[in-house]
This record gives C-alpha cells, structure tokens and sequence, in this order.
C-alpha cells in the first residue's frame, strides 16, 4: 500500500478520492446499506490487513484473522439493521469501553501490566476522563464553544499529567508520557461523539454530505456542530489526498531506518537483558528510528503551510499555493513575496522543532 500511494500521481488520487469517496458516497449515504458482498469485502480485507499488524506465528495470525472478520461480519450487519451511518452515534456506554481500551492499549505499548506505577496512572487519567465527560456531555450538545473545547482539552492534559506525576511512582516519567497521551485519546473520542451525534441533524439540511470543491458551504444556516461538520466535511478530501501521499513515504522512511536500528549493539545488549521484544520495539529500536524521520516531517510540513498547489486546484481550495500561482501569472509581487515570507519562515520554525525532537527522541545529543 506504501508503494502504490507513493507511486501514485496526486492529481490522478485527488480526482479518484472525489469520485468514490464523495460522490459515490453521496449516492450511497441516501439508504447506508450494506449488501453482502460488501460486508464480506470489508471483514475479509479488515481481518487481513489487522491480523498481519498482529504479527506472531502462522497459527496465530489465522485465530485473529477467524476472530477479526467474524466481529467485523456481526459490526457491520448490525450497522446495516439499523443504518448507523445515517443515525451514528457512540454514547456514553461505548465511550466508556472505548476510553478503557485505549487505556490498556497504551499500558501494552509502553510498560506493560506489571508496572503498577503506569498502570495505575494511566487508570486514573481514563477514570478521570470518563466522570468528566459524562458530567459535561450534556452541557456541551446544547451550549457549544471553540474556547471552551480548547480550555476543557487543556484540563485533560493537565489532568493525565497530575495522575501520571502522583500515581507513577518510580516510572514517574513514562507514566506521564502514556497518561497524557491516553487523556489527549479520550478528548479525540469525546469530541467524535458529538460530531457523530449531530450527523443526523447535518444531514437532514446537507443530504449529500461530502462536497467536493470548496472550503464551506455558502449560505448554510444550520447550528454551531452543523457548522464545525460542514468544515470538516470540506477538509476530509484533501487530507486524506495529502496525508496518504506523504504517509507512504514516512512509512518506507521508518522501516529503512528500523532495519538500520534492530542491527546496532544496545538492541542485543537489550534482548540479552530479557527484555521483552515489544519493549525493545517501542522503547530502545522506535526512538531511534524517528530521528530521521523528524527531519523529513518538519520539511513536509513547512511545504503544506506553503501551498499544495495541485491539491488545492482539484478541490477548489483558496490556499497558499493558489495564491502564489496567480501571482506569479498576474506579474504580482505583493503576493509572491508574501508567499516567499510565509513558506521561509514556516521553514525555519519547523526546522527549529525538528532540532528540538532530536533532543527529546535520543537524550545523547541533548549532553
């Protein structure tokens, strides 16, 4: 998949993306069934391409694959009986076993379940998130606000670094690190839930959801979740046009430099300690390996502030690069010189940041 998203022209992926995914989505929303063969397609392919991230022996990728598809098949045949994708929602019960999951996903990705410090930090930090948003819930579908959703994100992390500093004990520092991370997971999940639990409204005003030029629909008049869906609806095509093209590159980037990283002396000495492989993945051989890819992040994304100019053509996005492409043809230096000041300085500040990671990622060049 890495090689094909690399490989693939933009233009030709942008005009592909606006063809499946909006219009023959639009097309499809207007019942949201799910024949047969579709729900077969998607649980064989899901089960596949899940079961082979599992990794482990043979015998173990066909028990998650058997065990995958059929949850999947059971998911998707409930979403067909009830047309979720019309009337979509999460609730308070699926947030809670949703927050809970994440809470042991990242217990397994950075100590494991015998570090009682982490454990118990990264608990607290899911608790926490579930009281507060089952208190707030209601109070943020009927009374809304961009500074208030910002302040209540910035209370999270404080709180999943107040439970990591007083529950992590003597892994004080990781147990922060896995309960910020958690408390940021859990704001993500809190806020998908209200988006969901407007769609029904947002479709009912914007029958054909996914627009395909754009930044907004003009002229909309529709509640202030209306209006964040419509943003969002807007934005889904080129991010998903941009990130799949430079998320194919990261990809080859990191494996070339984990193969590099899993040959080096300290990953042996880490196994011949009895170290268990998936902490030598995450914690001594994926560290490492992200120094490189930081540099290329930071240039990338200096690139996007300075304009996508094919993406934002296909889409009809007023960005960047359309502003430096008329520049250029109407022989106007304001706005060419303007573009230069933008993209040279997101250059610089991303650079800086890179050299900043450096640091955190490998404390050797911090000394």
């Amino acid at each position: 998949m890495a090689f094909m998203f690399f490989s693939l022209p933009v233009f030709w992926f942008a005009v592909l993306l606006k063809h499946y995914a909006a219009i023959q989505f639009n097309d499809w929303i207007a019942k949201a069934d799910f024949p047969p063969g579709m729900i077969a397609t998607i649980a064989i392919v899901g089960a596949f391409i899940i079961s082979a991230i599992v990794g482990g022996t043979w015998k173990r990728r066909l028990i998650t694959f058997a065990a995958l598809a059929a949850a999947l098949t059971i998911v998707f045949v409930y979403f067909d009986l009830v047309t979720w994708f019309r009337r979509p929602a999460i609730g308070l019960p699926v947030y809670i076993l949703l927050v809970l999951g994440i809470a042991a996903l990242m217990i397994a990705m950075t100590s494991g379940f015998k570090n009682k410090g982490v454990r118990n930090a990264v608990v607290g930090t899911a608790i926490v998130g579930i009281v507060g948003y089952a208190v707030l819930r209601g109070f943020l579908m009927t009374k809304p606000g961009i500074l208030l959703l910002f302040g209540l994100f910035g209370v999270a992390i404080i709180a999943g670094a107040l439970c990591g500093g007083f529950l992590g004990g003597f892994s004080r520092r990781q147990a922060i690190f896995a309960s910020v991370i958690t408390s940021i997971l859990a704001s993500v999940a809190a806020l998908i839930d209200l988006l969901l639990s407007n769609w029904a409204a947002y479709l009912k005003v914007q029958p054909r959801p996914i627009p395909t030029i754009g930044s907004a629909t003009a002229n909309f008049s529709t509640t202030w979740w209306g209006h964040n869906i419509d943003t969002l609806t807007h934005i889904f095509l080129p991010t998903i046009a941009l990130m799949l093209v430079s998320l194919a590159s990261y990809t080859r980037y990191t494996r070339a430099s984990m193969l590099e990283v899993l040959n080096q002396d300290y990953i042996r000495t880490a196994r011949s300690k009895g170290i268990s492989e998936r902490k030598v993945i995450t914690r001594h051989a994926l560290r490492n390996s992200l120094i490189p890819l930081a540099t290329i992040v930071a240039f990338d994304f200096a690139g996007l502030i300075g304009g996508a100019v094919i993406t934002e053509t296909v889409f009809g996005w007023q960005g960047m690069g359309t502003m430096f492409r008329e520049g250029l043809l109407a022989v106007d230096p304001n706005r060419v010189m303007a573009f230069f000041v933008v993209t040279g300085s997101a250059a610089v500040v991303m650079n800086m940041l890179a050299d900043i990671a450096y640091a955190f990622l490998d404390p050797r060049i911090s000394r």
